[in-house]
């Protein structure tokens, strides 16, 4: 018996692979001029039920004030075009970013 414990590592990605199935499911890593692509990805999930895994968001803090808005469209049109397919994951460093009630919003 040893008293050491096991420390397992939570890996997001990898645990979004499992969940996606029959899914497609698009991987964008945050950083310099990624914005843009991650938007496109979102707009493109949205309409076809694909996955969008945005991570290390904590790298794209210029960009979050855009996010922030997405979410809080997506929120206030909940009852329209939005494939019941479509998921939206971030991933982030613990950091003092995430204040505002979007980010909160995402986790209903």
């Amino acid at each position: 018996f040893s008293s050491r414990r096991r420390h397992t590592r939570f890996l997001p990605v990898s645990w979004a692979r499992r969940c996606v199935q029959e899914t497609a499911m698009q991987i964008i890593s945050l950083g310099q001029g990624q914005g843009i692509r991650a938007e496109e990805a979102i707009t493109q999930g949205l309409q076809s039920g694909a996955w969008v895994f945005l991570q290390n968001c904590h790298l794209a803090r210029s960009w979050l004030k855009n996010l922030e808005k997405i979410v809080e469209n997506l929120v206030s049109e909940l009852n329209q075009d939005i494939n019941p397919k479509f998921q939206l994951i971030l991933s982030s460093l613990p950091c003092l970013l995430y204040t505002s009630d979007a980010a909160d919003d995402l986790l209903c």
